[in-house]
């Protein structure tokens, strides 16, 4: 199809210099190839990409999640464990590995290797994230919602952290950011809604979809250039 052709033509561009400035170019290049039904044509670009820049931690975080989330958890472990050797000394790029690798152990587990992780970079962004979205995985609302607000405080563009506030604590929704200040990026709003409802701050039952939807429409009005 000509989108398919298109994206790899970008994606073709981006690694000619050796690099790729954007990660959403490989992003929607792999997007292409398993909506075109070949998660293994999308595994391969990965695994090109990683090869031609062995350094790049936020690349090999997005392969791990990758992998992670078309069921390969075997080696997206095994992905894991080695660049925790590779980067062993660099805690920005172990932070942003065990954000993803976070994703490799089962639920319950997470929360101790994440604190244990921020530990050494309390600050980090992916961590963070990962660490309120397993919070309020487990029903532990009050603390990803403590934890959210946090994010927004360091990072007010993560639409991500913004959406998990709101569905936390609805009352935020009067606090999202419009216009050139809105938030720009986020990738994972809809695992935000693992539960169905949550009561809002009247005391009626909203849905967290219905949340969703709204911060996204301040998002899009607002989006960044």
């Amino acid at each position: 199809p000509d989108a398919l052709v298109l994206v790899h033509k970008l994606f073709r561009a981006a690694l000619s210099d050796g690099h790729i400035s954007d990660l959403r170019i490989l992003k929607h290049a792999v997007h292409a190839e398993c909506q075109a039904g070949s998660i293994s044509a999308g595994s391969e670009l990965y695994k090109e990409a990683v090869a031609r820049m062995p350094t790049n931690s936020e690349l090999l975080a997005s392969y791990i999640e990758f992998l992670t989330q078309n069921n390969r958890l075997s080696l997206a472990k095994d992905v894991f464990q080695n660049g925790l050797k590779h980067f062993r000394h660099s805690s920005s790029a172990l932070g942003d590995l065990c954000a993803a690798g976070a994703l490799t152990v089962p639920l319950e587990a997470r929360i101790s290797m994440i604190t244990s992780a921020l530990s050494s970079t309390p600050d980090h962004e992916g961590m963070m994230w990962r660490k309120a979205m397993t919070l309020y995985q487990l029903g532990q609302w009050d603390d990803a919602m403590t934890l959210s607000q946090r994010l927004v405080d360091l990072y007010p563009k993560n639409g991500d952290a913004w959406a998990l506030l709101c569905v936390c604590d609805p009352k935020a929704l009067d606090n999202v950011p419009t216009g050139q200040e809105a938030p720009c990026y986020g990738s994972q709003w809809r695992i935000v809604v693992e539960n169905p409802l949550v009561v809002g701050y009247d005391g009626c039952l909203i849905e967290t979809s219905d949340i969703l939807e709204i911060v996204m429409d301040r998002i899009r009005t607002g989006e960044c250039t």
